[in-house]
């Protein structure tokens, strides 16, 4: 019974350190990603209120703000994108996510 436990613990172990290590580092990755995208978006977003109100209700009329939430939501998916892809590369699964 010794042997089939030590056996066992072989073949699971490298499993284990594998995952946890790709769960890891996906965490550490997508914290990182995300602290930087609301730094950028922090940026953003205060050089924009630094406008005059009239200047800002032109804004708005032009449909600025909209533009500017698009650009912002696609480049937080890419960014999202990118960490997924990485997560599942270190699994050997990245065809999973294209």
């Amino acid at each position: 019974m010794d042997t089939l436990t030590n056996w066992l613990m072989a073949m699971v172990q490298p499993v284990v350190v594998r995952v946890m290590t790709s769960l890891g580092l996906s965490v550490i990755t997508f914290k990182g990603v995300e602290s930087a995208f609301a730094q950028a978006r922090g940026y953003v977003m205060d050089a924009v209120n630094s406008f005059p109100a009239s200047v800002l209700s032109m804004m708005g009329l032009f449909g600025i703000d909209t533009g500017l939430a698009l650009i912002l939501g696609a480049m937080s998916f890419a960014l999202t994108l990118w960490a997924l892809r990485k997560a599942f590369s270190f699994f050997g699964l990245g065809g999973l996510v294209s």
